[in-house]
């Protein structure tokens, strides 16, 4: 069972709402319009499926600049996470990519959304889009210099897509990652789509009292098997129409993934 508060159910299913390209993307389309009717109707979708919350991501803001982007990335990014935070009434979740942590935590501490991702919280990386620097310091450090008090900090370990710098095994870095202040752990495959092995997740649980949650790769066919190690999970791909990525969220797949889960009435799991 998930120990943050944040959420009430245990195990907890975090749907993703990835954003067409936003202003800045060399992608965008020049109007705001259809960035804020995909981003409604995929939020109310998992909002209408019962799922525990839901993370904000520039997903199609591709290639990733790192770091500190552009601002109007970042107006545009808190035009929609207002609107949606004004139609649900679950969790909600900012990730910027490529780890603009800055924007994340100012952006939902003052839209008062609920928690962030950090993707280089205490490895520094490299990506297509660059070199990217650990930010726990800076990021502990902006969150309390503003007072987000109740702002969750969920950091990825060793995250998918991004070459690590430097030697730091897997399990120092999750010690780094409790030690810097993480609330929560996100464990993933080396890409999107991917599920991390089951034993990198049982090396997880025996090595932090954090909350784990599985950041890729999990759907209606592993769930069971990857929710009896992991506290919870951040779904994509699999809720997608025909599972890619890139089209919007399928209502029955997100249904069909929340039944298998949770069971018909809540009884899946008893833990």
């Amino acid at each position: 069972m998930t120990k943050l508060s944040l959420f009430k159910n245990s195990k907890p299913i975090i749907g993703m709402v990835h954003l067409l390209p936003l202003p800045g993307s060399p992608y965008y389309n020049g109007s705001m319009q259809p960035i804020l009717e995909r981003a409604r109707s995929d939020a109310l979708i998992l909002h209408e499926a019962n799922y525990d919350g839901m993370i904000i991501e520039n997903y199609f803001d591709k290639p990733y600049i790192t770091g500190l982007g552009p601002l109007e990335r970042t107006v545009a990014f808190t035009i929609v996470l207002n609107e949606i935070r004004k139609i649900v009434s679950i969790p909600v979740g900012v990730n910027i990519q490529f780890n603009d942590y800055e924007a994340e935590i100012i952006t939902a501490g003052l839209c008062e959304a609920n928690f962030v991702r950090i993707e280089a919280f205490v490895d520094s990386l490299t990506t297509p889009g660059g070199i990217t620097p650990a930010c726990a310091a800076e990021a502990q450090r902006l969150k309390a210099r503003f007072g987000f008090k109740e702002l969750v900090l969920f950091a990825d370990v060793h995250v998918k897509e991004a070459t690590l710098i430097g030697n730091a095994t897997f399990l120092q870095s999750l010690y780094n990652a409790e030690e810097a202040g993480a609330d929560a752990i996100i464990v993933t495959g080396t890409t999107t789509g991917q599920a991390p092995p089951l034993t990198l997740l049982e090396e997880t649980r025996k090595h932090t009292s954090l909350d784990i949650f599985v950041g890729s790769g999990l759907n209606k066919f592993n769930a069971y098997e990857m929710l009896s190690i992991a506290d919870g999970a951040i779904v994509g791909s699999s809720i997608k129409v025909d599972g890619k990525t890139s089209n919007p969220i399928d209502p029955v797949s997100a249904r069909e993934l929340i039944t298998v889960v949770k069971g018909e009435p809540n009884d899946f799991f008893t833990l």
